[in-house]
């Protein structure tokens, strides 16, 4: 018989988990701009010739142009997977809330966001 203590570690772990990968991809990305920005600042404190064009090739290697695109169709993969996750497993619901819809409702914010940076892939275009 499963203890209501345990029956909660499983979602806490799971989420907690996705709380923490969240956590380092934006420590990543901090840790990019610093770097960008230091070798700026010391490319500009030693007097070296730093023209837009040597700025802007080192932050195209940075900061790709497709970021967008890339952000959104893997935000709206992680919100199919979620329903489908929701859809293959069917969980039994005792007075409860059901799971299920729970779950789709958590997929609703990784697909609404992919759609929108897909919009702002598309209209960067334009």
């Amino acid at each position: 018989m499963i203890n209501a203590n345990e029956g909660i570690l499983v979602p806490l772990i799971v989420f907690s988990s996705f709380v923490i990968a969240l956590g380092m991809l934006l420590f990543y990305q901090y840790a990019k701009k610093r770097a960008f920005l230091g070798l700026i600042e010391k490319a500009i404190k030693t007097r070296e010739d730093l023209t837009p064009d040597v700025i802007k090739a080192i932050a195209g290697q940075l900061y790709a142009s497709n970021r967008d695109l890339r952000r959104g169709l893997f935000a709206l993969l992680l919100g199919l997977a979620i329903c489908g996750f929701s859809v293959a497993v069917d969980f039994p619901h005792r007075g409860n809330i059901d799971l299920n819809d729970a779950l789709y409702g958590i997929a609703l914010f990784p697909l609404l966001s992919g759609i929108g940076y897909l919009l702002l892939h598309l209209f960067e275009k334009q």
